[in-house]
């Protein structure tokens, strides 16, 4: 993400088959979850995914940073996201 390759241990912390899947991180000071969601629609599945993190103990620093570049990575985020989908998307298809 935004050019840097790091690796994260992420698990399966909640999954309702067939309906979605919650996926959890915990890096740099955070609690990182994403929840995956399907749903049928027309003959097909319509795919979501949620996310969202919550800092423990943010310094002043760590607020700052966050009020400056907040924008920055909301946005780094979203892009990320959207392509995960999109592979996702290119896999389910080819099958």
């Amino acid at each position: 993400m935004m050019g840097k390759s790091e690796t994260v241990e992420m698990w399966v912390a909640e999954a309702e088959p067939p309906r979605s899947t919650t996926v959890r991180a915990v890096q740099g000071g955070a609690d990182y979850s994403t929840l995956f969601t399907l749903a049928p629609r027309d003959g097909g599945t319509d795919l979501s995914v949620t996310f969202g993190g919550k800092m423990h103990k943010p310094t002043a620093a760590t607020r700052i940073m966050m009020a400056v570049f907040g924008k920055v990575a909301m946005a780094a985020t979203r892009k990320a996201l959207r392509k995960d989908l999109a592979d996702i998307t290119a896999k389910a298809e080819s099958i």
